[in-house]
């Protein structure tokens, strides 16, 4: 039975830890939103920010469902020899090269399209932009799997530091630079200076996140998977990657489309109030990084009364602390927004969407990750699918209406109905013992 004494042992000490550690992610994604407003203004801080959206999307295109996989393999051998996990590891981070070379040269079609510069991009402009756009995409998708070893292994700050948290820090020191010294400069240089600064923080986060994975971590020998663990490594992954592709299309695709519908602007405003509402989403984070070894553990081994006990938890735990932040964002929304720069606060009713949807999240708590982990992969995918659907529909119809306030509604609807339905499935499977 649950009660309130198990969670004031080592599992509330973990959480709290892990929201501290949070609690710095969020703060530097927040402070990277809010230079590249203060850079760029309203009018330009979108295409920056939606430069990084597109960069997010080729990680997860590229990470070929590795990640997810990766993380439950490495809970499962927590506590033992990492030899097998270490040879995994370098045979998916080859196997992940090819996808990212592709994803570098769509990126680039699709960049030069939307902006309509094909004549004006000489033949080492075009070469150097692909390359580099490979390398710093290339170096995020091994920060991304990385992140899910450490995840696995229970490793809290490693896994929160290597989840972009280093690489926003960096790329936040390197836009102060601009917006202290180099504000005389052009809208176009500055967008370049912004690029460049990407690239950078990507290559310095990948060698301080390699050092600590490979020389103190898996300093074991290599030992391969027998070939029954392989097939259930791949399987497992294989069936990962779709929910990720569905889930990418569900959360980015609205982002796409207001790009193609709406203005710059109202992508900026989008953005921006996005980055904001995530301060909730690390609430549930926070607690699923504590959780998730735990739940795939005992999954693993068919203790399926631990299983519930872990997904209560992550309910209480992300509703309990991400509430009452809710609602003081949620009343100063408009106050919030005026810290990025003139304009911004005109997009308060955005915020106040997004929060909406992020608090349901903290209510229904890492309901996702559970639904997964206790073998519900095939369900959470087809609730996904309906969340793609519902977005894509509703996205279309109140974008081209109601521009940024459109697109938060939608991503309100289509969160709110993936999480109802896992949450559904979940209580089903632990009611009548189908795990």
């Amino acid at each position: 039975m649950f009660s309130w004494g198990k969670l004031s042992g080592s599992s509330f000490i973990a959480s709290i830890s892990s929201l501290f550690f949070r609690g710095i992610s969020v703060i530097s994604s927040f402070f990277v939103g809010w230079v590249v407003s203060r850079l760029l203004g309203v009018e330009f801080a979108g295409q920056a920010l939606f430069f990084l959206t597109c960069i997010t999307v080729a990680v997860v295109v590229s990470t070929l469902g590795y990640d997810s996989a990766i993380s439950k393999l490495s809970a499962e051998l927590k506590g033992g020899s990492l030899s097998k996990l270490k040879d995994v590891l370098l045979v998916c981070c080859k196997r992940m090269i090819f996808p990212t070379f592709c994803c570098s040269i769509l990126f680039f079609i699709y960049q030069v399209s939307i902006t309509n510069t094909w004549s004006s991009n000489s033949w080492f402009h075009t070469i150097f932009t692909i390359i580099s756009t490979f390398i710093c995409i290339l170096a995020l998708t091994f920060l991304n799997i990385f992140s899910y070893v450490f995840q696995g292994l229970g490793r809290i700050s490693l896994t929160i530091f290597s989840q972009r948290t280093v690489f926003n820090i960096l790329l936040a020191c390197l836009l102060l630079l601009a917006l202290w010294f180099f504000k005389f400069m052009t809208v176009e240089w500055l967008l370049r200076y912004t690029y460049i600064a990407i690239l950078i923080s990507a290559l310095i986060s990948l060698f301080l996140i390699s050092y600590v994975i490979f020389d103190k971590i898996l300093k074991d020998e290599r030992l391969s998977l027998t070939n029954e663990e392989k097939s259930e490594f791949y399987d497992f992954g294989k069936h990962a990657y779709r929910i990720s592709l569905a889930q990418l299309v569900s959360i980015y695709s609205i982002q796409f489309i207001i790009s193609i519908l709406s203005n710059m602007e109202s992508m900026s405003g989008y953005l921006i109030s996005g980055r904001v509402s995530s301060v909730l989403a690390f609430f549930i984070l926070a607690v699923s990084n504590v959780l998730m070894p735990s739940i795939a553990r005992s999954f693993h081994n068919g203790n399926y009364a631990e299983l519930k006990g872990n997904y209560k938890k992550s309910v209480l735990f992300s509703a309990c602390m991400g509430i009452p932040v809710f609602l003081v964002m949620f009343v100063f929304a408009k106050e919030i927004l005026s810290l990025f720069g003139d304009g911004f606060d005109r997009f308060h009713v955005v915020l106040r969407v997004l929060l909406v949807g992020q608090a349901i999240n903290c209510l229904t708590g890492a309901s996702d990750m559970v639904l997964t982990y206790m073998g519900g992969v095939k369900s959470h995918k087809r609730n996904v699918y309906i969340g793609v659907i519902i977005s894509i529909l509703v996205s279309v119809i109140l974008i081209p209406l109601y521009g940024a306030i459109g697109a938060a509604i939608a991503s309100l609807i289509s969160s709110s109905l993936v999480n109802a339905l896992d949450v559904y499935c979940i209580q089903r499977r632990l009611r009548f013992g189908s795990v």
